[in-house]
């Protein structure tokens, strides 16, 4: 792959997470869907896999963290507790 196709997959994978995250908050908010829930199990799915390619798994992890926020967020949370919290969890699995 030239690094132009590279860059172009790049794009839509991240514009899919995006979408992924903003269909998460708001299915959140609504009382429809779990955000905690949810990126518990993205995390354990990640953990699941058979030999991921590297990117894969920072994906994953991305994604879950972004949905941890989203719902930290929607709970009351200000910035800085979150980010203390989404640290702590990943020291805790380290």
């Amino acid at each position: 792959m030239t690094d132009r196709y590279v860059e172009a997959l790049a794009a839509r994978v991240d514009g899919l997470g995006q979408a992924f995250l903003v269909l998460g908050a708001l299915l959140n908010q609504q009382g429809l869907l779990d955000g905690q829930l949810l990126q518990a199990r993205i995390r354990s799915r990640a953990e699941e896999l058979d030999s991921p390619h590297p990117v894969v798994l920072e994906q994953m992890e991305h994604l879950a963290d972004q949905l941890l926020r989203n719902y930290l967020h929607v709970r009351g949370l200000g910035r800085d507790e979150i980010e203390r919290q989404i640290q702590s969890g990943k020291s805790r699995d380290d």
